[in-house]
């Protein structure tokens, strides 16, 4: 039963081939239909060609400069003078300039199904760890509104790369499939909509801070007035 196909959309029984790509299934029109605003960014799209003399695995680049997504391989490679083999040097490589850091999230997927996650792995998004107090000149990610569907109010700063491993925190990495395309429309929805009330948040407090600045200067020059009038 482990091995029999799944709907990359509800992950029931799957009966049906995309016609176009041959490379997911599903259980009906239904799904595929539901399906197809995420899928069609990628549908025949051929995976990047391996270097069979270097170890490396597939994720996905949401690029700052770019308007869709695209698969791209990560190198293993080193870390430090360590050897441990790992592909985050990639990661970073391919995120850029990491201001405040790099901050990866882990995804459980959208079902607790450890059978699906034994053979499809978790999916990690690594993406710039910004900091909004701070305001920086990180560009707008115009392929993640592309993808996702969301307006520019829940944008994520900055460029965004998906990875997989076999388990959570393991690095026991796995290349990122044509049916992980939905698991990865619900980790980025859900980081971009965590990043839009953590700017809420911030916008409140210093809206709060402002109010308490102004009430403080007037209580100043009332005390000021009020000593000036005794004299």
């Amino acid at each position: 039963m482990a091995s029999d196909p799944r709907c990359t959309f509800c992950w029931k029984a799957a009966t049906d081939l995309c016609g176009r790509c041959k490379a997911v299934r599903y259980c009906g029109r239904t799904c595929q239909r539901a399906d197809w605003k995420t899928h069609k960014v990628f549908c025949g799209v051929e995976y990047p060609v391996k270097d069979g003399k270097v170890a490396s695995y597939r994720g996905v680049l949401f690029a700052v400069d770019e308007e869709k997504p695209r698969f791209m391989e990560l190198p293993v490679s080193n870390i430090g003078d360590s050897r441990t083999a790992s592909i985050l040097p990639m990661v970073v490589q391919a995120l850029g300039e990491l201001r405040f850091g790099l901050r990866s999230v882990n995804h459980h997927g959208r079902l607790a199904n450890v059978e699906r996650e034994l053979m499809r792995g978790q999916l990690v998004l690594h993406c710039h760890n910004y900091n909004f107090n701070v305001k920086d000149d990180l560009p707008p990610n115009l392929a993640l509104r592309e993808f996702t569907g969301l307006g520019m109010e829940f944008d994520m700063p900055g460029a965004v790369v998906i990875t997989k491993e076999r388990r959570m925190r393991t690095e026991e990495f796995m290349d990122v499939e044509l049916d992980d395309l939905k698991d990865m429309v619900d980790i980025l929805r859900f980081q971009m909509r965590v990043s839009a009330e953590h700017r809420k948040i911030i916008k409140n407090f210093d809206m709060l801070g402002s109010l308490e600045r102004i009430q403080q200067q007037y209580d100043n020059e009332t005390e000021h007035q009020s000593r000036h009038t005794e004299e």
